[in-house]
């Protein structure tokens, strides 16, 4: 379906601007018909994606915080008594960012046209994934909206914020690396020439290590035209690759193998399996389908292998403790913690428990990572500087000692 803008006459004569959902033009006017107006104009947006763009790959228009922040303050609005289409139309009216007013008055529209809240929200899957839609499904069927709007901006506060940390635990070490390689860089182009013009006039050969940078110097200016498309070609396939199934396989599981980041990357994704798990069964979603929505989610090739395994457990009526057990990637802690859920009946709140512990986890091993890193750069440009140091130091002792 297309999302169609048109202007209209009611029966007073007024004109209504609006947004409707059909197949053709002539399905358009039809809805518009059907809402008692008198449609005047019918067109397709200007930008020829339309109003799917919001759900193309790679939109990054719409931060995660906005679609947050939007959750909370819809929750607030439905918790003061507002109706769920004006709550909607206040926080169009609110918001800045031109790409959510769009989508919040489309969603408005269709709402009006009797359509479900989740239905309009599966139309931007990058901005509203399975488990959000799911959540929000389940919410209007129990009429309990607001109660589970409230959840939904809770966890996802806690997820950007365990995100956050991940990404400032990286900053750092990421900001020095970057300065030691531009340093690095600035040397070989721009000071060993110098050395070799000199000792050229001197007619002295270099020793073996300043010839070697000299040679890097020059490769580095001189053939420039070559390197930088190839690296830009060479990132481009790579992130093609990386976006494709086997791609985002591969890069799933070389990441959880590597040396400490394996073993964050490794509790992050437990953490965010747990609480997304318990987030839905608390909302009333059935186990099974709370655990197709989370794989959905995850991102991470392993975890829905191990995910698609605990749904085939449950099925034959095996519970969710023998498939944790026998994991590759869930740590021997997490069965335990969810078989005490399954024997008390209280799966959501094991679930939670599992994610606050292996939060605390992320937190400390983050600490220590971080604490491990940043010496060990320090280290490895000091000796990248200290070679360059060399390198340039030893032309000049071999001038001192032929003068000598």
């Amino acid at each position: 379906m297309t999302l169609y803008r048109y202007t209209a006459k009611n029966v007073s004569g007024a004109s209504v601007s609006d947004i409707v959902d059909a197949d053709t033009p002539k399905a358009a006017a039809l809805k518009i018909q059907a809402l008692g107006l008198y449609p005047v104009t019918i067109r397709e947006p200007e930008d020829k994606t339309g109003f799917r763009r919001f759900s193309l790959p790679g939109f990054a228009r719409i931060r995660s915080g906005e679609i947050t922040l939007f959750t909370c303050r819809l929750a607030d609005l439905l918790h003061a008594g507002m109706p769920l289409v004006r709550s909607l139309g206040v926080l169009e009216r609110q918001t800045k960012n031109a790409a959510l007013k769009e989508i919040l008055a489309a969603c408005c529209g269709e709402i009006q046209g009797g359509r479900a809240f989740s239905e309009t929200l599966q139309k931007y899957p990058d901005l509203f994934p399975q488990i959000y839609t799911g959540m929000v499904r389940a919410g209007e069927y129990a009429g309990l909206l607001e109660a589970v709007l409230r959840r939904l901006a809770e966890f996802r506060e806690k997820e950007e914020e365990l995100k956050h940390r991940l990404q400032s635990a990286l900053t750092y070490p990421a900001v020095m690396l970057l300065m030691g390689f531009v340093s690095i860089i600035f040397l070989l182009v721009f000071v060993i020439p110098r050395f070799e013009i000199m000792f050229a006039d001197i007619g002295q050969q270099l020793p073996l290590p300043t010839r070697i940078l000299v040679l890097a110097g020059l490769i580095l200016k001189n053939y420039w035209y070559i390197y930088i498309p190839a690296a830009a070609a060479g990132a481009f396939f790579l992130r093609r690759y990386m976006q494709s199934d086997a791609g985002k396989s591969a890069s799933g599981r070389l990441f959880l193998r590597i040396p400490l980041i394996g073993g964050i990357l490794s509790k992050e994704l437990a953490a965010r399996f747990a609480r997304m798990l318990a987030a839905l069964l608390a909302n009333g979603v059935p186990l099974l389908e709370a655990l197709a929505m989370v794989k959905s989610s995850t991102g991470n090739a392993l975890v829905s292998e191990e995910i698609t395994s605990i749904s085939e457990s449950v099925r034959e009526g095996r519970g969710i403790v023998a498939p944790l057990r026998r994991s590759v990637f869930f740590p021997p802690l997490a069965a335990d913690i969810v078989a005490i859920g399954e024997e008390t009946g209280n799966l959501e709140g094991a679930l939670n428990r599992m994610a606050d512990v292996y939060q605390r986890e992320v937190d400390y091993s983050l600490k220590t990572l971080t604490s491990l890193v940043e010496p060990l750069i320090i280290l490895a440009i000091g000796l990248l500087i200290g070679f360059v140091a060399m390198a340039l130091l030893l032309p000049v002792f071999q001038i001192s000692s032929g003068t000598h």
